[in-house]
């Protein structure tokens, strides 16, 4: 998956969180476009386990397989998201779907030296909502039982919090790209 060899900033991956609906793809797209880095995400490395077993891919089966990964061995199941996406040590990366605060600390220690920067997309529930409702038909009724699945209820609870950089998910992409690489670009040795 990683196509990008360079090491131009070789000590840096960023990594996004957000409740469902908060922008986190297209976001972590349009980051990974601009700064020319490679991009992965735990929803498609999720998905790829799931075709492996042979399970159905709703959203419910997803976060019931990734929080059974994470709770059983986090760490491998972190290994195996590195080794999905072809990442080495020095080369930069973008993440897209981090969930779970045992995922966010165990990445860190696996990728050391390398620094894992952490992005919450934060947005109105109300924002949230219409997103929802209008791009999966299944969540419209249901995004209230998905939002109480363990995987979710962590993203707003803990990521939120010990994220190192928010942004408003309500606000135009680029706008929050560009203030994603400003915060960056104030990092020691980043960009």
């Amino acid at each position: 998956m990683i196509k990008n060899k360079r090491r131009g900033a070789d000590s840096i991956v960023v990594g996004f969180a957000g409740k469902i609906g908060s922008g986190k793809s297209t976001l972590s797209s349009e980051l990974a476009k601009r700064i020319n880095w490679d991009r992965v995400s735990f929803g498609n490395y999720v998905r790829s386990l799931a075709e492996k077993r042979g399970l159905r891919q709703t959203r419910e089966i997803l976060q019931q397989l990734g929080a059974q990964m994470v709770n059983d061995d986090c760490e491998s199941f972190c290994r195996g998201f590195l080794a999905y996406a072809g990442w080495k040590a020095g080369l930069p990366l973008v993440i897209d779907g981090i969930r779970h605060e045992r995922v966010l600390s165990t990445l860190r220690d696996l990728m050391k030296p390398a620094r894992l920067w952490l992005v919450f997309i934060d947005v109105d529930e109300n924002v949230l909502k219409q997103r929802r409702s209008s791009r999966d038909s299944a969540l419209k009724s249901d995004y209230i039982e998905v939002e109480k699945h363990s995987t979710e209820v962590e993203v707003d609870a803990i990521l939120k919090g010990v994220a190192d950089f928010q942004v408003d998910g309500r606000e135009p992409v680029q706008a929050n790209v560009d203030r994603i690489l400003d915060w960056l670009r104030q990092l020691p040795a980043v960009l």
